[in-house]
């Protein structure tokens, strides 16, 4: 007998988990690189401002197809209707490999290197066995019941969005920053013309990614006609007022001579540097543990959705029972 899910989550899960689907490294390393490649702080908000209307265009289509299809497995089920199993089978398998499994991999490593001394071995075996642990951990606590998933998922985003808030807004009221960084180099119109903004770009929309999140939930949801849409589009808000204030705080942190004279392998390190820039050199490693502490909210997003591909292809005969 096929199991059904009940309809658990309301809008506030739903939302928390696009919000924490989205937010990761994305936002502490791209910005770096966009400053110091179009020498133009306006372009990286123009830049950060389309990838955030881009995944709100995105999320009124997912919000349509969830709403018609409220099964859980988000874009596998949109991919089976329209194209049949054959097709779904392929798309769900590279989903569960690379849109969910490497990232959980790679995001769990990052928060062991974010929360380590410096003088950890980050690719030993013990950074391994630590991110193997996070893994596990909230395997674990996903697995309880989809009650204690949303306390869970609810609370990790919580946590990790008040951390990010916090970093701007007292980087602004109490950093060593000016607003004269705005108008430092170049013109919107940036480096490197419209080829360069073009690039960079894919920084923004990288970071952007996951604003489908509770599409995944579809079937699980209280009303979903109502909640998803309204979740899909208040995480995609949410995500895109809180990269506009963190690339500002990165401006106001940090002047275009810094970010000129910056290595490029240093650069990816913007959020460490504008922390520095506005509180002094003592207050990264704090600033290093906290960030690391945010990252979890994310892999525990993507194993609260990713596994609702696989049962949705268990489902279908496309997976053992």
């Amino acid at each position: 007998m096929s199991h059904v899910p009940p309809r658990t989550y309301g809008f506030w899960t739903g939302t928390f988990v696009v919000a924490a689907s989205m937010v990761g490294s994305g936002i502490l390393l791209g910005p770096g690189y966009t400053l110091q490649a179009t020498e133009s702080p306006w372009a990286l908000l123009g830049l950060w401002t389309i990838g955030g209307v881009m995944a709100l265009a995105g999320s009124l289509v997912v919000a349509e197809l969830g709403a018609s299809l409220p099964h859980a497995g988000g874009d596998y089920v949109f991919v089976r209707q329209a194209f049949g199993n054959a097709w779904a089978f392929v798309f769900g398998w590279s989903c569960l490999l690379f849109t969910f499994a490497g990232p959980i991999a790679l995001i769990a490593l990052l928060t062991v290197q974010y929360i380590a001394p410096p003088d950890f071995d980050a690719q030993g075996p013990l950074a391994y066995a630590m991110a193997t642990g996070i893994i596990l951990v909230f395997t674990f606590l996903h697995s309880l019941g989809q009650q204690e998933s949303a306390w869970v998922q609810n609370l990790t985003t919580l946590i990790k969005l008040l951390i990010f808030v916090a970093f701007a807004l007292v980087g602004f009221a109490f950093g060593t920053g000016s607003t004269s960084h705005f108008s430092e180099g170049l013109a919107p119109a940036a480096k490197g013309g419209w080829s360069t903004l073009a690039l960079n770009l894919t920084y923004a929309l990288y970071a952007y990614s996951g604003w489908n999140g509770a599409a995944y939930l579809a079937g699980e949801m209280r009303d979903p006609k109502r909640n998803l849409p309204r979740s899909l589009l208040a995480g995609s808000l949410l995500v895109m007022g809180l990269y506009l204030l963190m690339n500002a705080v990165y401006i106001y942190a940090l002047p275009m001579e810094t970010i000129r004279s910056t290595s490029s392998a240093d650069i990816n390190k913007v959020a460490w540097l504008a922390g520095e820039a506005l509180f002094g050199k003592e207050v990264s490693r704090v600033l290093s543990i906290v960030f690391g502490i945010g990252m979890l909210a994310t892999t525990s997003a993507l194993l609260f959705t990713g596994p609702r591909i696989a049962f949705m292809m268990a489902k279908d005969g496309l997976l053992p029972r």
